[in-house]
């Protein structure tokens, strides 16, 4: 019995997670896994592979109030932001803007939320060459300079050279691309630093593992951390499916959607 309850001590201990959250977490991402196929080719600057671990990690426990800014034309964080198809379908149907003015309006909504001394942050994805960029180097200076609250969220290659603290002075922190669970660790540190004031955190998500290799694949590092605690089983895997299939059919068809719930509520 002792030797049991050590064991059961020491998986609550290395996870640092709730059972409820993880399980939201692995939901999350294998619904950006079915819409990012769904919507293959649409993403401009990175594959929806790259973002679904970073896209879950930060944007899931965001508050009322926070904004969420991509350089480009990426879906999945503002999928993952409103919790609702609208929101990635709001972001495709956007006019395509330069990086530097959507990189302008985190920095003043950034301001804004430092001026009222509410405790709000801007997180801001940047995918692709983009972040090699000088508007995005600015970025990083001016957020650090003005002491903003803002997570910059850098989607990297494998292979690339992280930045670290060559352009600021705030922390910049690398984490495992495909790794949901600890890109969460990392986001929530750097929420709490952004809204006790802070400043800026700069979080740099690259793939641990080479190009093609087992690992670059945030559902399946997901299931082999969280299947064998019995919180990604086979039956949560087909209920987060089966409810993505029927949101589609409702998405898609309103009228009947509406029709069908009149008739079941009878």
């Amino acid at each position: 019995m002792p030797t049991r309850s050590r064991k059961k001590d020491k998986a609550n201990e290395f996870s640092l997670i709730p059972e409820r959250k993880l399980l939201e977490l692995y939901s999350w991402t294998l619904r950006c896994r079915l819409l990012g196929e769904l919507l293959e080719g649409v993403h401009r600057s990175a594959s929806p592979l790259d973002l679904e671990a970073a896209s879950v990690a930060v944007c899931l426990d965001l508050k009322s109030g926070d904004r969420v800014f991509t350089t480009g034309h990426e879906f999945l964080p503002a999928y993952v932001r409103a919790r609702n198809l609208a929101g990635a379908l709001e972001v495709l149907r956007e006019p395509a803007g330069s990086a530097a003015t959507r990189l302008n309006e985190a920095l003043e909504a950034a301001r804004a939320f430092k001026r009222t001394k509410t405790d709000n942050l801007a997180a801001v994805f940047c995918a692709g060459a983009e972040g090699r960029s000088p508007a995005w180097k600015k970025a990083l200076r001016v957020a650090d300079a003005e002491t903003l609250p803002v997570i910059f969220v850098r989607i990297l290659e494998s292979g690339s050279e992280i930045s670290g603290h060559a352009e600021h002075g705030f922390p910049a922190i690398p984490a495992d691309g495909h790794d949901v669970v600890a890109i969460y660790r990392v986001a929530s540190e750097s929420f709490a630093h952004a809204r006790m004031g802070h400043g800026a955190t700069l979080i740099e998500c690259i793939p641990w593992v080479l190009a093609g290799e087992d690992g670059n694949d945030a559902v399946l590092n997901l299931e082999r951390f969280l299947t064998p605690r019995g919180i990604a089983t086979a039956s949560t895997k087909a209920g987060v499916k089966a409810g993505f299939a029927r949101v589609l059919r409702e998405w898609s068809q309103p009228g009947k959607s509406r029709k069908a719930t009149r008739q079941r509520s009878r």
